[in-house]
């Protein structure tokens, strides 16, 4: 199916979509043709597909007289040997029930490659696509597997399909690309909302310092209503996006942090979001081993080092600490010792920072960013990642049970 037939076929079904609308369902509508959207502005750059080649007609009438005549003398001496022995038959379809058994191993075997050598992943602005099997993966599916432009992953079909009949899929991430972002895309993490004129607004990546710039010069991305409402953001919600290089007008809001939020106006601290009864909790009570066997590597906030060094190990963990600013070589023989890493934004180099997250995710070391810079918090975020960890690994290790 080529680009055009996918866009007939879409606006057919949000045509559907939009004829059942009433008061009741059209918050659950709209996100779906929401999702169209993003299957639309995926497959923006799928290629045409080549017009059909059209055979030019090969026999003249006359070559049709004498293709008329051998088939009539063909026919004439098949009648004739109508007594011919069966055997002759019975060893035909011998053959043909060989050569049709080689045939379908032959397709089952390339299957069975295929689905080893699996497809490689073609990232959008939000979301990708594996162009082969015309499959979407959401954003929230890249981010969980880790997957990014360039990697190679398998696809296994559903049984079920989705609300809207396409085809599901279960994917697995079988090997990491090169780690290039796609062509004319860039993507920017922890940027922070702003307000001017009325408008949301993001400047620059709190995590690298880097700003967001066309032709060199700064240029402030202006919010669009759709992702506004879709992720209900607000002015001092952190947000990652992603645009076009050629053209930062077109963008696309990726993700948003919910456990951090914009600094109080009297104290000038970054804070954590409370989560229904969450309560901060004096660290002197009810000590538990909560890092028991954990290293915890934290960029930033030297100021601090030692508190986070006894709060750690009070919890049986170990605290690996260094400053962004420093020489690049003494970044990975830490990252490879930690078991993850918290960064602190705004308390790091940024340039040592880039590098330091490059390496976590070559090592499959997973990390953390937080604006705040309080023990409490800290040691609080370190625990979380940490039952995180312990969780996946018991569930991975009943997977293979």
């Amino acid at each position: 199916m080529n680009r055009q037939s996918i866009l007939r076929q879409t606006k057919l079904e949000m045509k559907r979509w939009i004829e059942q609308v009433d008061f009741e369902n059209a918050n659950e509508i709209k996100e779906k043709l929401l999702y169209y959207f993003e299957v639309l502005d995926a497959i923006h750059d799928l290629p045409e597909a080549p017009p059909k080649k059209v055979q030019p007609e090969k026999n003249t009438e006359k070559e049709k007289l004498e293709t008329n005549d051998i088939e009539k003398e063909s026919t004439d001496l098949i009648n004739s040997e109508n007594d011919v022995d069966n055997d002759r038959d019975k060893e035909i379809e011998s053959v043909e029930t060989i050569e049709g058994m080689e045939e379908k191993k032959e397709t089952e075997e390339k299957d069975r490659v295929k689905t080893e050598e699996g497809y490689i992943v073609e990232r959008k602005l939000r979301g990708a696509i594996l162009t082969e099997i015309n499959a979407f993966i959401p954003e929230g599916i890249l981010r969980k597997l880790d997957i990014e432009h360039g990697d190679r992953v398998e696809a296994r079909k559903m049984e079920d399909a989705s609300d809207d009949g396409r085809n599901r899929y279960h994917y697995t991430l079988i090997e990491k690309g090169d780690g290039k972002d796609a062509p004319d895309r860039t993507q920017m993490e922890y940027c922070v909302i702003e307000k001017e004129g009325g408008m949301f607004v993001v400047k620059s990546s709190s995590l690298t310092g880097e700003e967001i710039k066309f032709n060199g010069v700064s240029y402030p991305i202006v919010l669009n209503e759709m992702d506004i409402r879709h992720f209900s953001l607000q002015e001092g919600d952190i947000i990652d996006i992603a645009y076009r290089k050629s053209m930062p007008t077109e963008h696309k809001v990726l993700w948003k942090h919910e456990d951090i939020e914009m600094p109080h106006e009297k104290t000038g601290e970054w804070s954590r979001k409370k989560k229904g009864n969450d309560q901060e909790k004096d660290l002197s009570d009810d000590i538990e081993p909560t890092l028991d066997g954990v290293t915890v590597m934290i960029v930033g906030n030297e100021g601090s080092r030692t508190s986070y060094q006894e709060q750690v190990e009070k919890r049986g963990g170990e605290l690996l600490w260094i400053d962004a600013k420093e020489k690049v070589e003494r970044f990975e023989p830490l990252v490879k010792k930690s078991s993850f890493t918290i960064f602190l934004l705004g308390l790091s180099g940024h340039t040592g920072m880039k590098k330091i997250k490059a390496l976590c995710k070559e090592y499959k070391i997973p990390f953390e960013a937080t604006f705040n810079q309080g023990i409490t918090s800290i040691i609080r975020l370190a625990e979380d990642t940490a039952e995180k960890l312990k969780k996946t690994k018991n569930e991975n290790v009943s997977a293979l049970v």
